[in-house]
């Protein structure tokens, strides 16, 4: 929507317009005034001069389009032009070109020509004239912004131009066009498989051979996720990276954000054998055997799946060696299991070792619950433990004491789920997705 300037003043014929906000990049909603607009744009009447030649203000509108929308130069930019006539003047002028190749990182110009109704005008070969310089000029300024091809697929400047047969199709055409170029499902679907470490080039290339089916996401449209991910994605770009894990943050409400870690069904059959294996560490054995039979386990389950180099035990936390792998499990940076390095294990205090195999038991539960019932609500309560350790570590002291209850559905169906699996998505058929909060990680 637009708002009609009121005051009578026409600059070379041009009325009615609003330039974006400098501000918010939106639209200035004291002006935004629909209606208006409507009850306004109602009273333009076609002229009756006998010596009008059919000429629109093409290229006026089209410079003062660009001084409209020359704010928020990172946001991707779509005009349509929709009229009848191309302009008095023939050559188009490269300052209008050069205005829409370097002012935007993002821009596409559409074209939408209302019906020919050459058979009413009073002067039929000018009117033609004019009709058909719409469509050469418009092809001109296309052809300018448009490149030849992408990936080796054509990008055809007929889907930049689209022509009317009756009036009634122009808001549905605009409403069509906008509607490819704003696929929340395509953008859904890329992050998904970007989340699971297929390379983005491996994903553009199957959604343009899928062009040829169903998908009609415009070719242009890829070609503008690449130039604006591919920096962000590093090696990703071109490469799959294994064992790809990335965050989000769900809201929850106004004050909160929730975050959440996404991996995939292997991660949780890791992170569960090497669990399992620490829980079930004898009771009987004396607080440094404890010690030390739990960091064997760590270095050896942790070691397995990571290869060279080695573990150290002093300088870097658990947290910054897993890090610094390409592969392995996902792990939350404050995660109260590896947040300490392993001679911090070796030293600490046996309260400090029993709250650290508690929490250890319950994210075993939690996993548990997950993986066999995927579509129960996991809740989980922390709450602070009683003041009766004196020889915790600034460590230690972050340890809750945790409640877990597995009680009620996600919600109304099966569709509610952690773990969600990705069938037949660019060979990742069979893998199983999961959304869990970070505070379920070790």
């Amino acid at each position: 929507p637009f708002s009609v300037q009121l005051a009578g003043i026409c600059q070379k014929g041009i009325c009615e317009g609003m330039p974006l906000s400098a501000d918010t990049c939106q639209l200035d909603t004291e002006r935004d005034n629909c209606q208006e607009v409507a009850d306004q744009m109602g009273k333009i009447k076609a002229t009756e001069d006998d010596d009008d030649g059919y000429a629109e203000r093409l290229f006026d509108g089209l410079v003062q389009s660009l001084r409209d929308i020359n704010t928020c130069s990172q946001r991707t930019k779509l005009l349509f032009v929709i009229g009848d006539h191309g302009d008095k003047e023939e050559k188009v002028p490269q300052k209008i070109v050069k205005g829409l190749n370097d002012a935007f990182n993002r821009a596409l110009l559409f074209f939408i020509q209302t019906p020919d109704h050459s058979s009413q005008a009073r002067h039929q070969g000018a009117y033609k004239v004019m009709y058909q310089r719409f469509k050469d000029q418009a092809y001109y300024i296309v052809d300018q912004l448009l490149p030849k091809e992408y990936q080796g697929k054509a990008i055809s400047r007929e889907d930049y131009l689209l022509s009317l047969t009756t009036a009634t199709e122009l808001s549905q055409k605009v409403i069509d066009n906008l509607s490819l170029w704003s696929n929340s499902a395509r953008v859904n679907d890329t992050q998904l498989r970007l989340s699971t470490g297929e390379s983005l080039q491996s994903i553009i290339a199957q959604q343009l051979q899928a062009r040829q089916k169903d998908n009609k996401t415009p070719i242009m449209f890829w070609q503008w996720v690449e130039q604006a991910a591919c920096q962000a994605l590093g090696e990703q770009c071109e490469k799959p990276i294994q064992d790809r894990v990335t965050t989000f943050y769900i809201p929850t409400d106004p004050e909160k954000i929730q975050q959440e870690v996404v991996m995939i069904g292997k991660h949780i059959d890791q992170w569960l054998s090497l669990l399992n294996s620490i829980i079930d560490l004898t009771p009987g054995l004396s607080a440094t055997e404890q010690k030390n039979t739990l960091i064997r386990i760590l270095k050896q389950e942790i070691q397995s799946l990571l290869g060279d180099p080695p573990l150290e035990e002093k300088g870097k936390t658990l947290a910054e060696q897993l890090m610094s792998h390409k592969r392995g499990l996902p792990i939350y940076e404050d995660s109260p299991l590896l947040q300490y390095e392993l001679q911090e294990i070796r030293d600490m205090s046996q309260c400090e070792l029993d709250r650290l195999l508690s929490w250890m038991r319950t994210v075993q539960e939690i996993f548990t619950k997950i993986k066999g019932s995927p579509t129960m609500k996991v809740s989980v309560e922390f709450e602070d433990y009683p003041n009766n350790c004196f020889d915790l570590s600034d460590k230690g002291q972050k340890f809750k004491q945790v409640k877990v209850e597995q009680k009620e559905k996600l919600g109304p169906n099966d569709s509610y789920r952690y773990g969600h699996a990705l069938t037949g998505r660019g060979g990742f058929g069979g893998v199983t997705l999961y959304w869990l909060p970070v505070e379920f990680m070790p």
